[in-house]
């Protein structure tokens, strides 16, 4: 590659099966390219550039003369719900097992190269690039990987083509030195699996994961029909019970994920609970009252 190559911003729409040139990742961390790759994912990724801290691996993505664009790896969040519960590890085990996981904190396809599928099939290939690199460099053998995407900006469709799989979506906190921040921005988590001994020993199963929607449904359901007086009391008739209970359950669904202790999300339960009675008076201290008692009136009002 010479400067002119990296230089090249002609747009390039083309089908990927028209190019007989293979996809390339040129290794960049540690070397005088490290900082076209700085550059370019400050100018050109929306979270744009900050050193990374800890172990990294960069790339810059070519095909035949064509800079494409940038990837990198570093090591995996040290603590993550969903993919802990994904693996099925306590936390003893995951600190054992922690250096072996990695995160694709950047990937970026330049905004000149439209070219349909070549996300996922970069994304593929990358992972056996930096099995390699990441072992070689520090002597941990990468065993699974995983991704935040902000779903406000993108879908995670090429990580989707790519096999990798959903775990559920972050709590909104990022790290800032030491310390976790809370940032409102809220990111879907994916991961795949790179090492078969790691899948049968662990047997990673989406199945440990908490189905929201349906607990929340399951609740619902669970009190007594009251709610459709309800809804014709409002003047609401184009929905049926089994409908707004969907509807309900999907927009409580995003709160969930907040209420970490099992007291809170009894709270949540009883609140609903009391909004959809035949309560005269659906204000916190008469719903307490009605479904846990007086002993937990101030504990409900201090929820709310």
């Amino acid at each position: 590659m010479n400067k002119d190559e990296f230089f090249d911003r002609t747009v390039l729409t083309v089908d990927f099966g028209s190019f007989t040139e293979p996809v390339r990742f040129h290794k960049v961390d540690e070397t005088k390219r490290e900082v076209l790759w700085d550059n370019l994912v400050r100018e050109h990724h929306y979270l744009g550039y900050e050193s990374m801290i800890g172990g990294r691996v960069k790339y810059l993505i070519t095909m035949g003369k064509r800079l494409l664009g940038a990837i990198s790896f570093c090591s995996a969040a040290y603590k993550l719900g969903p993919r802990d519960l994904f693996i099925g590890w306590d936390e003893k085990t995951r600190l054992k097992y922690l250096p072996h996981l990695l995160n694709n904190n950047r990937f970026l396809i330049l905004p000149w190269i439209q070219i349909r599928n070549l996300a996922s099939h970069v994304l593929s290939l990358s992972l056996k690039m930096v099995r390699t690199d990441w072992k070689k460099q520090y002597d941990a053998e990468p065993y699974l990987v995983e991704t935040f995407v902000d779903r406000a900006k993108y879908s995670g469709t090429s990580y989707i083509a790519a096999n990798w799989t959903y775990l559920g979506v972050t709590q909104g906190f990022g790290r800032q030195g030491k310390s976790f921040v809370f940032h409102g921005c809220e990111k879907d988590i994916y991961a795949y699996v790179m090492n078969r001994r790691f899948k049968k020993i662990f047997r990673p199963d989406t199945g440990r994961l908490p189905n929201e929607r349906e607990e929340l449904l399951k609740m619902i359901n669970g009190i007594p029909v009251h709610f459709p007086k309800i809804l014709e009391k409002i003047g609401v008739t184009s929905l049926n019970s089994e409908k707004f209970a969907q509807l309900l359950a999907e927009h409580l669904e995003p709160y969930i994920q907040f209420l970490g202790r099992k007291e809170h999300r009894s709270h949540l339960i009883i609140m609903i609970q009391g909004r959809l009675s035949d309560l005269e008076r659906k204000s916190m201290e008469p719903i307490a009252l009605a479904f846990k008692g007086a002993g937990e009136v101030r504990n409900m009002a201090n929820f709310m």
